[in-house]
């Protein structure tokens, strides 16, 4: 396998597979597990189960990426984010996410960004001086970070 997460070794408690349970005969919740030596509730939930295997914890998110366009952009006009600013961004897309956007205008500063707030990729930064109208098209959100 070339890249990507090889789901074949992901364990789902019993239940869990859309089949009835082996201890109960049912669909129902069936009572803890044992999964490496932890109690493991029956419900985890294949967010959880996936976050795992990633190594991530549920409360983590991605990081924000950033389109070539948008790195050219922000190198051309010397514009350099701390990690406050990339907190701000990353909550803002958060923020952003759970209302259900999926393009997004984040205004950070003085500088403006189109978003793709599922993949979260900056995918181009306007900088005051290259506002021209101010018009942002194909954006279905916007945030102030």
């Amino acid at each position: 396998m070339t890249g990507g997460i090889d789901f074949r070794n992901v364990e789902v408690p019993p239940g869990r597979a859309g089949g009835p349970s082996p201890a109960t005969g049912s669909g129902a919740a069936t009572p803890p597990q044992k999964h490496a030596g932890v109690d493991t509730p029956a419900t985890v939930s294949f967010r959880e189960l996936l976050s795992e295997k990633l190594g991530r914890t549920t409360g983590e998110t991605a990081p924000v990426r950033f389109s070539g366009h948008a790195s050219q952009r922000m190198l051309a006009a010397g514009v350099m984010l701390g990690r406050p600013e990339m907190e701000r961004l990353g909550s803002a897309i958060d923020r952003v996410g759970e209302r259900g956007g999926r393009d997004a205008l984040v205004l950070l500063g003085s500088l403006a960004m189109v978003v793709n707030v599922p993949s979260r990729t900056v995918l181009t930064v306007v900088t005051p001086d290259r506002r021209g109208e101010g018009v942002f098209t194909n954006i279905d959100s916007a945030v102030i970070a």
